[in-house]
């Protein structure tokens, strides 16, 4: 894939989740607010951390085959 993907460490679970669904992506590089890459999240980051609805909607989101 093209790009990198990228959330901030301070932004709710729910905004990386909605983000990862829009950019079709499983996994966003999470940094500070510096740019310095402080860790990864995936959806089963998601599942364990937030709302098991959630993270089926991302994965449903993301499985859809890319309209060009």
């Amino acid at each position: 894939s093209e790009g990198v993907h990228y959330c901030f460490d301070d932004q709710e679970l729910k905004d990386a989740a909605d983000q990862m669904k829009s950019e079709k992506v499983r996994r966003l590089v999470v940094v500070n607010r510096d740019k310095r890459l402080v860790g990864m999240c995936s959806i089963g980051d998601i599942v364990v951390l937030g709302d098991k609805s959630v993270a089926g909607d991302v994965l449903e989101g993301v499985s859809e085959p890319v309209k060009k």
